[in-house]
């Protein structure tokens, strides 16, 4: 995600942050996630 206030509802659908960056020459920033498979 680009957005930081989205963190929280991905956080809620089980995925986790795996790295984050800031885009040089820019005010931007961005997450990867990841969710782990749930086994039923």
């Amino acid at each position: 995600t680009e957005n930081e206030r989205n963190i929280k509802l991905y956080e809620h659908f089980g995925f986790e942050i795996v790295d984050h960056a800031s885009i040089p020459n820019s005010e931007l920033k961005a997450w990867a996630m990841i969710r782990k498979k749930k086994v039923v």
